[in-house]
């Protein structure tokens, strides 16, 4: 559980530091023209704030999530078990075979999550806040 915990506490500021930077770098004219329409803090909250920082928020909600996955393959270092295992078990017995398997699962799970987090992040992005991205 100690590794739970640092994941956790490591975890926290780039999600932290995403948000504190999307909510302050909404344009003071959308906070005017919204209070212009008689909303209160509340209202602009939740329909004005939120939904514009949300992909300032959910970038730092993958960058927190890929970092998890690197955080949680080296605490095996630490003692717990999991995603480290078949790198440094195959480190420490030669096995190039076995930290490839162990690089290869890793690296699909940080590439899964990231990409799972995008599509998460365009389900939840209102319509008219979305940028065609690259094809």
């Amino acid at each position: 559980t100690p590794a739970v915990i640092a994941l956790v506490i490591y975890s926290f500021l780039p999600v932290i530091r995403n948000t504190v930077v999307a909510v302050n770098s909404v344009d003071p004219r959308m906070i005017e023209a919204a209070k212009g329409m008689g909303m209160t803090n509340c209202q602009i909250l939740f329909r004005v704030r939120l939904p514009l920082t949300i992909p300032i928020i959910m970038a730092g909600v993958r960058n927190a999530a890929v970092m998890g996955v690197s955080v949680a393959t080296i605490a095996y270092l630490i003692g717990a078990r999991g995603l480290g295992y078949f790198i440094f078990s195959g480190l420490g017995r030669s096995n190039f075979n076995m930290v490839l398997l162990g690089a290869i699962i890793v690296s699909a799970l940080g590439i899964g999550m990231n990409y799972g987090l995008l599509a998460l992040e365009e389900a939840i992005t209102p319509k008219g806040l979305k940028i065609e991205r690259d094809k």
